[in-house]
């Protein structure tokens, strides 16, 4: 690879770009920026990137690629990149260790709404008119888990203190203990 690298930077979302343009420019590391706001922006500079670093470019832009050498995915998954037509050799990454709290928590404020009935609370209270009502807690119920990485294992361990049974499935299949 050479001394100076090509980074094609691609997100459909404006103010994420804008981050993370800003944030590679301040790291001070030796890349030329290709900031791509639009698939048509990427398919034209692909040709010229030894990195990309992005999510939802689509994937036939990657077979006018020579050069690439590396992917970076700002998201956990990257199936749709296994798939895509990648030269044989180029690197693909995602991160890992960033997603499992965050994700965690919706999953958990999503659960914890459907089980107290938060919307026909919410909506009693909006009417003004209170009426007791039965909710059940997460405590003692079963969740099941398809995909025991970095996300599904931080849902297992939050659903666990909450006194949930955790039933997790790997990717192959073999079931997660």
């Amino acid at each position: 690879m050479p001394e100076r690298y090509s980074l094609l930077l691609y997100c459909d979302r404006t103010n994420e770009l804008d981050e993370y343009a800003r944030l590679v420019r301040e790291s001070q590391i030796p890349v030329e920026l290709m900031v791509c706001r639009q698939p048509e922006e990427a398919q034209a500079n692909i040709g010229k990137a030894d990195i990309v670093f992005g999510v939802h470019l689509p994937p036939s832009v990657y077979a006018s690629a020579p050069r690439l050498r590396w992917i970076q995915s700002m998201w956990a998954g990257v199936e749709q990149l296994l798939a895509s037509p990648v030269a044989a050799g180029v690197i693909i990454t995602k991160p890992h260790g960033v997603f499992g709290t965050s994700i965690s928590h919706y999953v958990f404020g999503h659960l914890l709404a459907w089980r107290i009935k938060l919307r026909e609370a919410m909506q009693a209270q909006a009417q003004c008119r209170w009426r007791p009502y039965h909710f059940d807690l997460l405590q003692g119920q079963r969740l099941g888990i398809a995909g025991m990485g970095d996300i599904g294992a931080e849902i297992a361990r939050v659903g666990k203190s909450c006194g949930m049974e955790i039933w997790g499935m790997k990717r192959d299949g073999r079931p997660h203990p």
